[in-house]
């Protein structure tokens, strides 16, 4: 049984359908990316999360938790402990005669192979570190409109606004003591502003570090 595990930053690629018998996925992806790998890999593909076993693993969780009390606990631990119930469940699924690969070194496929007590072979071919830190960045800029990927380039070059102050006009100041809303997100603006609604008797100004965090409307004060 050929199985191959998937780095949750490598996707599958045409040339590495290898006649698996099943590829797991390190990482989560929707079920119809899964679909799609099937028909492409011609076997199954599934995700290392649905090798746990629900609420017999958070069980186990609390019983080992409980362990520890009267000591520190760090709660960092416990993602960590899940995966561990997932690979279990999965080496439970496999066999020593399983022929095991990866997609490139990772913890989770080493402490499967020490599990089941077999070599896991590095997938002849894979993309170099580089290779993959440029296909990352181009998944990445894929999702962002010219806005966002301007916005990127304004605060990489120009953190601290050095060059965008003196592009902006200056509006001649009230005199006015004013409550100062920094704000460079939408969220927070909305937050901010409802804050100021509740306060109509006192005067804000809303500051805005980036185009993003601008609203359409403001309450009068």
């Amino acid at each position: 049984m050929k199985v191959l595990l998937l780095h949750p930053e490598d996707r599958l690629l045409p040339g590495q359908s290898q006649e698996w018998d099943l590829i797991v996925d390190l990482g989560r992806a929707p079920a119809a990316t899964y679909e799609v790998w099937s028909q492409q890999a011609n076997c199954r593909v599934v995700s290392l999360y649905q090798c746990g076993h629900g609420f017999e693993d958070l069980y186990r969780f609390k019983q080992t938790i409980h362990r520890g009390n009267g000591f520190v606990v760090l709660p960092i631990l416990v993602p960590f402990m899940e995966r561990c119930c997932m690979l279990m469940g999965l080496a439970k699924a496999l066999d020593s005669s399983a022929k095991l690969f990866c997609s490139r070194p990772d913890a989770h496929a080493r402490a499967l192979q020490k599990s089941l007590g077999i070599e896991c072979h590095l997938l002849k071919g894979g993309s170099s570190a580089f290779t993959r830190k440029l296909r990352h960045y181009k998944d990445a800029l894929s999702f962002l409109d010219f806005g966002q990927l301007s916005q990127i380039v304004q605060d990489k070059f120009d953190p601290e606004h050095s060059i965008r102050r003196c592009l902006v006009s200056k509006k001649p100041g009230t005199g006015q003591q004013v409550f100062l809303l920094p704000t460079a997100y939408i969220n927070v603006s909305r937050m901010a502003v409802s804050y100021a609604a509740l306060l109509p008797e006192e005067q804000f100004l809303l500051a805005v570090a980036r185009p993003g965090g601008k609203l359409t409307s403001l309450p009068s004060n």
